[in-house]
């Protein structure tokens, strides 16, 4: 019974720190209810501030809506403004007019749909006197009738700019009004499905729209502004897309390549055949003259991930490790274990805008049908350390379906994979469902300094604001007026009620600081603590030590009680307490240390406001330890003399390396022997060893008890117990296994042997090892192409304008390949190309660059691509004469290189390739015919080439360079005109009839003279036949 009950309290606890493990307050939750008819109320929210009032924008995309006549505007959808503090909710003015109508043929015509059309499926800030928006992605635009009488339904979408203050809409965004409709164009957008501010000073408006060219999808681009005119639009290429990709289902932007530069980024949850795709995008809207937006590179797709799990359908950029470069966490949220789990995908950026997909992943608590990662959310700084957290939102979790979100924190290596937080919706208020289905943050709508979040429940047609509580640092102390006790002697002697014990006095001491401010001179009040004795003996009754209550005549074991600090940075002393020991005959165990645990903790409630909470990352309990000591050779005190050496061991040992090299090396083993080289033993003898944190501490390989401490300032202190004691003239061997890690540079472990007694010779107590590491990799780079030989011919074209008239395609791939053995993250590849016939004419192009893919891994690329904008053709048949050529190059072909033309060159930036990876450059290029035309008369046989050359990081060592550039020729070739084919003599043609004809009569002589034209015919057996003989009977 015991056990089990021990059991639930851990239950109990774990549930405890998961629901209120750190510094989000579910206590006291803000919790609003969607007004009357306010239906899908919670669907989207986002937090917002203007000057000293805040809100939470919460979308209801079926409420329905007051006309400005007071009619009732069923399903239009609505966006209210739930402001804090209180508890009311008022929906903002952003579309209260009826449909348009229009006159043609002498009737009315409803030119617009706004029924269903989701006013709120989107909603955006961008904080804290921020921007919003709001959008309705199912918005109809019909006109009127065409020529055959055919009214269409066009799904448009669009999205509302609204003012500061949330109290009306300034202005729309309607990309797809303006485009060519129809199914293979812009007809059924839904634009707005997923819209947000860009990053940086512009906040451009930008939004995604699944519909566009057979629901391939796309992402569009508009400048901020109101009013002044007509807004701009650039939507992306649909380039490395398919048809039904759904592109912009999810979008975000950040900084990848650069902290100055701004990228988009789209997610299709169907693209890759429905394992789904997230495209980086470049774009530039600041030239008038060139709006443009092209594909940077795709992100490296999860390997043997499957299908139907929905990544890419939501997207978070956030600079997690705050190295001024956005990452990216990619959601799943229909991956399955067992059902619809759902799963988080983590990409660090490298700093040189490659976004390494990670080892690990988010997953919550893979609850059953959680829908892990439906919605994420940039949150802030909860814990003000200094780095970004991420909120997760696992909306059908839990058997009821109330939902729930998890916290986790960004840290120097990227996030912390555990979560620090789990906040469950039945917890916040019963009956909540959906908890979780969207998340907004980083505003601190009650000003204690720390953002808060907002969470969305559309199911129940609710929205929370969740407050962070203040952080603070305290720090215990148990100072002890003895660090030994030696039974036999007569000191330190006290008296308990007329009897003699050994005693000693305890002074609990506090210090604290406030996360934020460590000027603040506000107190910390109510700090409870408390000193447990003798903590690890299973009964009172092992206990050896007490203290005295003089009041009940008791002993008793644990002292607690509250204090209140009044000021930072100072160190606060406690009234000392003296602590008793049994009698030396009573004392049955004088192995161990006697023990003194301090533990503290801070009410949740009662406080003036929210009440702070102790930094989860720091320690709420101390120990406090005194020795027994021991005689030795008649004396009061030993007195050993420790040493410890050793040597490290790499495996695997065949090689018989001597460093740690990267991608070969996986783990090593630090062999120590620790010697006691008198005869005095060596009680609670032990080794600490001070080691990188970024090395993988495995554990010792003989039976030794070790603990790793947690990381501080890049270092971490493993500690082992060598023996207790370790007697006399006794030696120990063993080793502490580690595996390299994340190292990227020699490293230092220093070891230090230790005991509860003074050594005699500390000298060599103490042993480091300098461990060199050294990456070692083979990159090798290959080339090929799709056209070994392509044809050209005339004549020269006026006017270019679309892509396909410039000249036949040319696709090139490179590939770069880790042949390992180590793994290398930020390879360059520089590639050159014959752009132009002849520098001094910038208008004799020959490979027009059209678009750069990469495909395998991250990376990016700063390639010029369509440097005219042209487009491409809208024709869905177009078909080239293209076709694949092997054959063999001629010798006397020009060439056309970077020393015979004029060369154009960009550059790659690869992100983390491990052994065996690879990542293809591809590059399609069009041969720009009309200069070949011009320049070589007459007309002739060209090869066309391109080089690259990859250099890797100056840490990686390469064994081999030979395979470190390659060379494409593509050759082109002029067709044979009818100028050409006249050139043929007339009396070699007729030489040639009459030798076939001489021919043809030899054989048909020489077949007569054998008889071949003499053969029997063969017996016509169509009639009856007659019977030369009768048939005998048998008998």
């Amino acid at each position: 019974m015991e056990f089990r009950t021990f059991l639930a309290l851990l239950i109990f606890l774990w549930q405890s720190f998961g629901i209120y493990g750190f510094n989000l307050d579910t206590a006291s939750p803000e919790v609003f209810d969607g007004p009357p008819m306010s239906e899908y109320f919670g669907y989207s929210v986002a937090l917002h501030s203007q000057q000293n009032k805040y809100w939470v924008m919460v979308g209801a995309p079926l409420s329905n809506v007051t006309g400005v006549d007071g009619s009732t505007l069923t399903k239009y959808g609505a966006v209210y403004r739930c402001e804090y503090p209180g508890s009311q909710c008022q929906a903002i003015k952003i579309d209260d007019r009826s449909a348009r109508t229009q006159s043609a043929s002498n009737e009315v015509w409803d030119i617009e749909v706004k029924t269903g059309q989701w006013i709120g499926g989107s909603v955006y800030s961008t904080g804290t006197n921020g921007r919003a928006l709001a959008c309705a992605p199912r918005y109809v635009y019909r006109n009127v009738p065409n020529n055959d009488g055919l009214h269409y339904y066009w799904l448009l979408g669009k999205c509302f700019l609204i003012s500061e203050d949330l109290s009306a809409t300034r202005d729309e965004r309607v990309p797809c009004m303006s485009e060519q409709k129809g199914n293979n164009y812009y007809g059924y957008c839904e634009a707005g499905i997923s819209a947000e501010y860009t990053v940086g000073y512009d906040q451009d408006v930008v939004m995604g729209a699944v519909g566009i060219a057979r629901w391939k999808g796309g992402v569009w681009v508009s400048p901020f502004s109101v009013g002044g005119g007509s807004p701009t639009y650039t939507v992306s290429p649909q380039d490395q897309i398919n048809d039904g990709d759904y592109m912009g289902y999810s979008v975000t932007s950040g900084h990848f390549s650069s902290p100055s530069s701004t990228e988009l980024v789209g997610g299709a949850p169907r693209g890759a055949e429905l394992k789904g795709k997230v495209i980086i995008y470049n774009y530039d809207i600041s030239n008038d003259q060139q709006q443009q937006i092209s594909v940077s590179s795709p992100l490296p797709q999860p390997k043997n991930i499957p299908t139907g799990t929905y990544f890419g359908s939501v997207l978070c950029a956030v600079d997690l490790d705050e190295d001024e470069f956005s990452d990216i966490l990619v959601g799943a949220p229909y991956y399955t274990h067992k059902k619809d789990e759902g799963r988080v995908y983590i990409y660090l950026n490298n700093g040189q805008g490659a976004l390494n997909l990670q080892d690990d992943v988010l997953e919550g608590d893979k609850a059953y049908n959680a829908h892990f990662g439906a919605a994420i959310a940039a949150v802030g700084d909860l814990n003000k350390d200094g780095f970004q957290d991420v909120a997760v939102g696992a909306p059908f979790e839990g058997e009821d379906g109330s939902g729930a979100v998890y916290i986790y924190h960004g840290s120097s290596r990227g996030i912390e994979t555990r979560y620090r937080q789990k906040i469950v919706g039945s917890k916040i208020k019963p009956g909540i469902k959906m908890f979780g289905v969207s998340i907004s943050g980083g505003v601190d709508v009650d000003q204690n300094e720390y953002p808060d979040i907002a969470v969305g429940a559309y199911r129940s047609e609710q929205a929370v604001i969740v407050r962070t509580r203040s952080i603070v640092n305290v720090e215990g102390e148990i100072r002890l007026s003895k660090s030994q006790i030696t039974l036999e002697s007569n000191d330190s002697v006290c008296d308990v009620d007329g009897a003699k014990h050994k005693c000693l006095n305890m002074t609990v001491v506090f210090q604290y600081t406030d996360q934020v401010s460590s000027t603040n001179s506000q107190g910390l009040d109510n700090l409870r603590y408390s000193v447990e004795l003798d903590k690890g003996k299973e009964s009172d009754v092992l206990r050896r030590m007490f203290f005295w209550n003089p009041t009940t005549k008791k002993k008793t074991f644990i002292m607690s009680g509250t204090y209140n600090i009044s000021a930072q940075n100072q160190k606060y002393s406690l009234p000392t307490e003296t602590v008793y020991l049994l009698d030396k005959n009573e004392v049955a165990d004088v192995g161990s240390r006697l023990t003194f645990d301090l533990s503290f903790s801070l009410p949740a409630t009662g406080c003036n406001g929210l009440c702070p909470v102790l930094n989860s990352y720091l320690l709420d309990n101390y120990r406090g330890t005194v020795a027994f000591r021991k005689k030795c050779k008649n004396q009061l005190a030993c007195v050993p003399d420790l040493a410890v050496d050793g040597h490290i061991l790499y495996s695997p040992s065949t090689l018989d390396l001597k460093e740690v090299r990267i991608g070969v090396v996986r783990e090593f083993t630090v062999m120590l022997t620790v010697t006691n080289k008198v005869d005095d033993s060596a009680y609670y003898s032990t080794i600490t060893m001070t080691l990188p944190a970024d090395l993988d501490y495995i554990g010792p390989t003989q039976f030794i008890e070790c603990e790793r401490d947690d990381p501080y300032n890049g270092t971490v202190d493993v500690t082992c117990n060598v023996g207790n004691p370790l007697l006399g003239k006794v030696t120990r061997k063993f080793g502490i296994k580690f595996a390299p890690g994340s190292v990227k540079e020699n490293f230092r472990i220093e070891v230090i042997a230790s005991s509860q007694d003074q050594d005699a010779n500390d000298k060599d107590n103490e042993k480091a090892f300098i461990v060199p590491v050294t990456f070692e990799a083979d990159l090798e780079v290959k080339g090929s192409t799709k056209q070994d030989q392509v044809v050209y011919t005339g004549p020269v074209k006026d006017n270019i304008d679309i892509l396909e008239s410039i000249g036949p395609e040319v696709v090139t791939t490179l590939t770069v390949r880790n042949k390992g053995p180590s793994t290398v993250d930020g390879t360059k590849v520089t590639v050159n190309f014959p752009s132009l016939f002849k520098s001094s004419d910038p208008k004799s192009y020959l490979l027009y660059l059209v678009v750069v893919e990469l495909e395998g891994a991250s990376g990016t690329c700063d390639a010029k691509v369509n440097p005219l904008g042209l487009r491409e053709s809208n024709s869905t048949d177009a078909t080239e004469d293209n076709k694949q050529s092997r054959r063999r190059r001629d010798a006397e072909n020009m060439l056309l290189g970077c020393r015979t033309a004029s060369c154009s060159s960009f550059s790659c930036n690869l992100g983390q390739l491990k052994l065996g990876d690879k990542v293809d450059i591809k590059m399609t290029f069009r041969l720009w015919i009309n200069t070949l035309i011009k320049e070589l008369d007459p007309p002739k046989a060209v090869d066309l080439e391109t080089t690259a050359k990859i250099k890797v990081p100056s840490i990686i060592t390469q064994p081999n360079l030979n395979n470190d550039q390659a060379t494409i020729i593509t050759t082109a070739k002029p067709a044979q005109t009818e100028a050409q084919k006249k050139k043929v003599a007339w009396w070699v043609i007729l030489l040639s009839v009459l030798g076939g004809v001489l021919l043809v009569g030899g054989v048909v002589a020489g077949l007569y003279k054998l008889g071949f034209f003499k053969r029997k015919r063969v017996k016509d057996i169509s009639g009856p036949m007659e019977e030369s003989e009768p048939m005998t009977q048998t008998k």
